[in-house]
């Protein structure tokens, strides 16, 4: 039999909702807070739970947001969850200083295929907010966006942490503004797209990129960041065969100038891709293994690029 419940609130101070069962499937939470300094905590963690839809939408300063659709318990099951959390401005304010942590897993061994589909979606317009989002095992969606008050111009100071253990996950982060950082992990099998620019240009953004292989055979892990701005930091290790990193620094025809791009592949068949159009700006691409290939473009002045391969067949371009 279908369980399904569905809680509405409309919170300024705290919010708190608990769905724990043994059996619990498609369950839904939707809090709304406009304010500063408050609370919401949404968990849907039945140990077989599957189709929970948690919703957070916020408004002010200093708000924390935290979902969890999961549970760690030995053989569990969660899977099909969504999770969308939204910390959004309003005219003549701001959105700052907020924390969003989702968290989306289970124990159920992955061989079972149970702990799939599971979608995060995070939309942030402000400064200074953290954004954390944990997936484990298969299929996994996280979407994140940040930008400035209203949809346009920055948000600046922000700080992006993806956590997906599994395969065939995919990870977007998109940014406008400055100063943000952005890590993301992730292994077998997995995409991760970054784009950042600014209102302009992004500058001073840094983003990492860590994927690794697991016991799967053939899996392949792919990396893309483009970055349009100056002064950025750009790192991606990828540890297994069949990798490909990509990354595009600048816009034709318009410089990004003083970035940092560094690769780091080991394993087998991998490729590096770097196009950096403008100049002081520095390539370093490593790979270690067979079959490496790395193609890195420089269009500008003063420009450097470091490739260091050992292996058979490797190339440069």
């Amino acid at each position: 039999m279908q369980n399904v419940k569905t809680i509405l609130m409309a919170a300024t101070a705290l919010a708190y909702v608990a769905i724990p069962s043994a059996h619990a499937t498609g369950n839904k939470a939707v809090i709304t807070q406009d304010g500063s300094t408050n609370f919401v905590e949404i968990i849907q963690d039945a140990a077989d739970g599957e189709g929970h839809d948690a919703n957070a939408n916020v408004q002010g300063i200093e708000n924390k947001v935290y979902i969890d659709q999961g549970n760690p318990s030995a053989n569990s099951i969660g899977r099909n969850n969504y999770a969308d959390v939204d910390v959004l401005n309003v005219v003549g304010s701001s959105s700052k200083e907020n924390v969003i942590k989702i968290i989306q897993q289970n124990d159920r061994i992955a061989a079972t295929n149970d702990a799939n589909h599971n979608d995060s979606i995070v939309r942030v317009e402000g400064d200074r907010n953290e954004v954390a989002t944990k997936q484990s095992f298969n299929n996994n969606y996280s979407y994140v966006r940040i930008s400035g008050d209203t949809g346009v111009g920055e948000g600046d100071d922000n700080t992006v942490t993806v956590l997906q253990t599994g395969n065939n996950a995919q990870a977007r982060t998109y940014i406008v503004g400055d100063e943000n950082d952005v890590e993301i992990t992730q292994n077998s099998n997995n995409e991760a797209r970054v784009k950042i620019d600014g209102d302009g240009e992004g500058f001073s953004n840094t983003v990492e990129i860590s994927q690794e292989r697991t016991a799967f055979p053939g899996a392949s892990n792919t990396a893309w960041v483009d970055i349009f701005g100056d002064e950025n930091l750009v790192s991606i290790d990828q540890i297994g065969n069949g990798n490909l990193a990509d990354i595009d620094i600048g816009l034709n025809g318009v410089e990004s100038l003083e970035n940092k791009f560094q690769v780091l592949q080991e394993g087998e068949n991998n490729k590096a891709y770097g196009r950096v159009d403008g100049s002081l700006n520095n390539a370093y691409v490593q790979q270690f293994g067979s079959y490496n290939t790395a193609y890195v473009n420089q269009y500008g002045t003063d420009n450097t690029a470091n490739v260091y391969q050992n292996g058979n067949a490797v190339g440069t371009y």
